[in-house]
């Protein structure tokens, strides 16, 4: 079976064939162009600079206490909460719909059927 495509569809194409292309050869050159650094440092080298680095900017940070004195393990169920909420609505509107709509009197038969 032979598909006839227009003029502009086998241009579309084509042009989405060159995008696709040069999207996907594009990291490699872009790579290619990268120059490596001569010098390698080991991960022991990078660790001391970087401690260097935060221990010349040392901030005292005191945790966040929560008001009302709540307990950092308590958390509430999510359908108590408003979005659980709406959630248990949508999903028994929604069972509901399904059932009245497929147990309903309104059904159109097709004449050719009889």
């Amino acid at each position: 079976m032979k598909r006839y495509l227009s003029p502009w569809a086998r241009g579309v194409a084509a042009a989405l064939a060159v995008l696709m292309g040069l999207t996907l050869a594009a990291p490699p050159v872009a790579a290619a162009g990268a120059p490596e650094s001569p010098r390698q440092t080991t991960l022991a080298t990078a660790a001391a600079m970087r401690v260097a680095a935060t221990a010349n900017h040392a901030v005292a940070i005191a945790p966040a206490q929560e008001p009302g004195g709540a307990v950092a393990g308590e958390s509430k169920s999510f359908f108590k909460t408003p979005t659980g909420i709406a959630a248990l609505v949508l999903m028994v509107g929604a069972s509901a719909w399904v059932v009245v709509s497929r147990t309903g009197g309104d059904v159109v038969h097709s004449p050719g059927k009889k």
